[in-house]
């Protein structure tokens, strides 16, 4: 069972890590993962998985301390040189918030030229891929 949140709406149901690869392929196929080894673990190897069925290719970053604004922040920089299309920054931590300093600050490339206005992590990827759907750009 995998769950998946956000401010305005909580799923919890079975089969949802297979399912994330091609809920991301609709909008990309290149994603970064900011995580740590035991969450990584944790949803494995369902969502690689799912990822690599999906054709969705992944850098995955692991926190080394605490999830902190400050770790996050040193992971940025890695996530930018990576140049994700869209950024998947947390599985399976109960730091989204902090998180979401990634969607906030990612530069896109021009094509993709969109700040993503909330965190697009693992709690809320069928949240996020919606609001992208209905976004007027």
């Amino acid at each position: 069972m995998f769950a998946m949140t956000s401010p305005q709406t909580y799923h919890h149901q079975p089969r949802l890590r297979a399912r994330v690869g091609a809920l991301l392929h609709k909008h990309t196929t290149h994603v970064a993962i900011l995580t740590s080894q035991q969450a990584w673990k944790a949803v494995n190897p369902q969502l690689e998985n799912s990822l690599r069925d999906a054709g969705i290719r992944w850098q995955t970053n692991f926190l080394t301390t605490a999830c902190t604004d400050a770790a996050v922040m040193t992971h940025l920089d890695s996530v930018r040189r990576q140049n994700a299309t869209r950024v998947l920054p947390d599985i399976g931590n109960s730091r989204a918030q902090s998180l979401a300093a990634i969607a906030r600050e990612v530069k896109f490339p021009a094509s993709e030229a969109l700040r993503l206005p909330f965190s697009v992590a693992a709690e809320n990827v069928e949240h996020a891929l919606l609001t992208l759907e209905t976004a007027t750009f």
